[in-house]
């Protein structure tokens, strides 16, 4: 099966200006149909704002696919800098009819 990808180098806080704007995160989403699994990918971080007494930031990103307290990740620590690159990808099990009733959320 072959995935079709969607970018976009808008960001959701173009959709409300009155949000203080923090960073970007860069990630991916993806569906294996051979083994049920949704696949998250954590690719970079960035304009995070920095910390205002170091100029820099220690940076993870925690996440859940909710509902359900099984599908957590953390991605590693990437420590002084505003952009952080993670590379990182996090597989979860899930069928494909139950992908409509998720939910991701970043940390």
């Amino acid at each position: 099966e072959s995935c079709d990808s969607m970018a976009s180098d808008s960001s959701v806080l173009d959709m409300q200006p009155d949000m203080p704007k923090i960073g970007q995160v860069e990630f991916a989403l993806e569906y294996d149909l051979n083994s049920n699994g949704l696949i998250i990918s954590i690719f970079q971080c960035r304009d995070l704002t920095p910390n205002p007494y170091t100029g820099t930031l220690d940076t993870y990103i925690k996440g859940i696919l909710m509902p359900g307290s099984d599908y957590k990740f953390q991605t590693k620590t990437i420590k002084n800098t505003t952009d952080p690159v993670h590379k990182e990808r996090f597989h979860f099990a899930v069928e494909p009819e139950h992908l409509l009733g998720k939910l991701l959320q970043l940390q």
